[in-house]
């Protein structure tokens, strides 16, 4: 696992696209999601775009 990651408490799935979606939604722990939607909404997209290539 990637000590950055690891430290930031972001788990670790094996898939590349989501373990980079979960390392930065884990730079907002802590923080008000809200003030912070770009990297919500960006987090989202990447998410459902991976989800969306596995069917």
């Amino acid at each position: 696992m990637e000590a950055g990651r690891a430290a930031r408490g972001a788990p670790e799935t094996g898939d590349a696209v989501v373990d980079a979606a979960l390392s930065e939604l884990a730079r907002l722990d802590g923080l008000e999601l809200a003030r912070h939607p770009a990297l919500v909404d960006a987090v989202q997209t990447a998410l459902a775009e991976r989800l969306a290539e596995t069917d």
